[in-house]
């Protein structure tokens, strides 16, 4: 509108001024267009992503937890959900959400090997996000490239920590990291651990149903990825919430859970009482190639051979190996 003349919007009163010449100067509209962006960028009960989601059924506390971690959480957060309730899809939704808004540009994708393909997949058909995999980088492109000329990158988590890719993939600012099965995580000695803790992250998503396998210091490690001193040192962290006899039992519980609240969500299907749909298990029988068939053939043979000069894990690894094959 004119800075002189005000009336109220509607069809027949904007035609009326538009014939009228009574209009703003495009300046002054793009000045409302651009406040009223960033009046919906402040507001995350509007996810402006989630029409554009038309390839998945998004149930409410999928979308009650994206908005938790971006309003709430700043974007780093544990996705803790029992197994089959959709974390991978709660971090889709974040992810797209963010990419809409513009706030984010580079992606990194960490999981494990055999779900590098399975990722790029989902993330292109339900979340319109394209990546680029190491499994299909050009082999004649330098790594160096690879790792900060492309955007958007889908690793597994082996191939990242390794020596020729850490100190790209390191040396590089990423907007928002993503680690599946960040239970891999829970050991701060590990090379896993390093990456992610030396990684130049804005936002991270860690994903895992088991945050704590076998001691609370398994989680006083992830959560040190994602609010480093939140839970002070790990000195601290044993007086002020582990039981000296058991270390899965924690002492003072409620002000754990307090704390955690501020990095973790984890729904439980007894929580969100929703009806998935059933996951069923296939076994798909293959015939080998002839070289495939030859190779069992020959590791069997060796396995049986040499049963007395192989150690136990040797022995156990490779009859799985031929076990896997016969499969």
């Amino acid at each position: 509108m004119n800075q002189n003349y005000t009336f109220k919007f509607n069809s027949s009163t904007a035609l009326e001024a538009l014939k009228a010449g009574k209009y703003d100067r495009l300046d002054f509209y793009e000045a409302r267009l651009d406040l009223f962006k960033l009046s919906v960028m402040a507001d995350y009960d509007q996810l402006v992503c989630l029409p554009t989601l038309t390839a998945i059924d998004k149930y409410w506390y999928q979308i009650e937890t994206a908005r938790k971690v971006l309003r709430q959480l700043g974007g780093r957060a544990l996705l803790a959900d029992e197994v089959g309730l959709g974390k991978t899809v709660e971090a889709g939704i974040i992810c797209a959400e963010y990419l809409a808004r513009g706030m984010v540009q580079s992606l990194l994708v960490l999981t494990p090997a055999s779900l590098v393909s399975q990722w790029q997949l989902e993330l292109s058909e339900k979340f319109n996000i394209a990546t680029i995999t190491t499994d299909n980088r050009d082999p004649q492109q330098p790594l160096e490239d690879f790792w900060t000329q492309n955007p958007r990158i889908i690793a597994s988590l082996n191939t990242a920590k390794s020596a020729k890719h850490f100190s790209h993939v390191t040396g590089r600012t990423w907007d928002l990291v993503v680690v599946d099965e960040a239970h891999h995580l829970k050991n701060r000695t590990t090379l896993n651990w390093k990456l992610v803790n030396a990684l130049n992250k804005r936002f991270i998503l860690m994903l895992t149903a088991t945050p704590v396998q076998n001691s609370l210091i398994e989680l006083f490690n992830l959560l040190t990825l994602l609010k480093p001193g939140l839970l002070q040192t790990e000195a601290a962290f044993k007086k002020e919430y582990v039981d000296s006899r058991n270390g899965r039992i924690p002492k003072n519980p409620e002000k754990l859970r307090s704390l955690m609240r501020e990095v973790m969500v984890r729904n439980t299907r007894a929580l969100v009482d929703v009806k998935l749909p059933k996951r069923f298990a296939t076994t798909i029988t293959v015939a080998p190639a002839a070289g495939e068939q030859k190779l069992y053939q020959d590791l069997s043979d060796y396995l049986r051979s040499s049963e007395d000069k192989l150690d136990r894990l040797s022995r156990t690894n490779l009859g799985s190996c031929a076990s896997f094959m016969e499969k």
